[in-house]
């Protein structure tokens, strides 16, 4: 989005996307610092940052883990971004069980594929939207049971027509437009919706409440924003939730 200028020009001003290209990378340690002891010079590693596209990178500790060594370094170059905006997402803020329906937009993107795979392993109900019938059938490949166009808004009908009139437990969305009052439209009582794309936010479009009496929460995933990930915790364990989880993804 950034190298085909679809980010709004305040989204870089207000830091939550760089002006150079790269968020995540792999690679081999070349150097490290006098309190870093859990990486050696040699190591093999992913990390989560911006401006990755160099052939030098300084990381702070907390944002790398060791890479598998089943994984290439393009592989696991994939990692760090998709899955941990996917994880937050599902898990940390919308808290996602088994057995609940989950509405995955744009699914056969970055986030989107990582979402799917989070949440079938959770056993969630999965429904999906992609923009092409080559992508829609890649998510059916996938295992998942009910893939929709993006590109229109009948998306809503059919998942009401899905699941008997009843909606789903979880959306995450990144689609723009109509398509979000669409989203609100599908959300059961208790439901999260769970934003994850730009565009709307910086046009600062409006949403009705309504949909809010069914006790819906909405929550923004922004994990380059000014407090990225919700990275600390109090005690002796603070500052290791992105490792601990980034080492979770890698075993999946």
């Amino acid at each position: 989005m950034l190298a085909m200028g679809m980010l709004p020009p305040d989204a870089a001003a207000d830091g939550s996307a760089g002006k150079l290209l790269g968020l995540e990378c792999a690679g081999r340690v070349v150097a490290v610092g006098e309190e870093v002891s859990e990486f050696a010079v040699g190591d093999e590693v992913i990390a989560a940052k911006s401006c990755t596209l160099t052939s030098h990178l300084t990381v702070d500790a907390r944002f790398v883990v060791l890479k598998p060594r089943h994984l290439s370094f393009e592989q696991a170059a994939t990692i760090p971004l998709a899955f941990l905006t996917a994880y937050y997402s599902l898990h940390t803020l919308a808290r996602l069980q088994r057995g609940e329906r989950v509405l995955i937009h744009s699914a056969s993107g970055g986030v989107g594929l990582a979402a799917v795979q989070l949440a079938l392993k959770a056993g969630a109900v999965v429904f999906a939207t992609a923009g092409s019938p080559e992508k829609r059938e890649l998510l059916t490949a996938l295992g998942v049971p009910h893939v929709m166009d993006s590109r229109s808004l009948a998306f809503a009908d059919e998942v009401m027509h899905l699941t008997a009139g009843e909606g789903v437990d979880l959306v995450l969305n990144s689609l723009s437009g109509d398509a979000i009052d669409k989203s609100f439209s599908v959300l059961r009582a208790y439901g999260r919706f769970v934003e994850i794309g730009k565009t709307d936010i910086y046009k600062n479009r409006k949403i009705g409440m309504r949909p809010l009496r069914k006790n819906i929460s909405v929550f923004v995933a922004d994990l380059l924003g000014p407090r990225p990930l919700r990275a600390r915790r109090q005690g002796s364990h603070r500052h290791r939730v992105p490792l601990e989880l980034l080492q979770a993804l890698c075993r999946i």
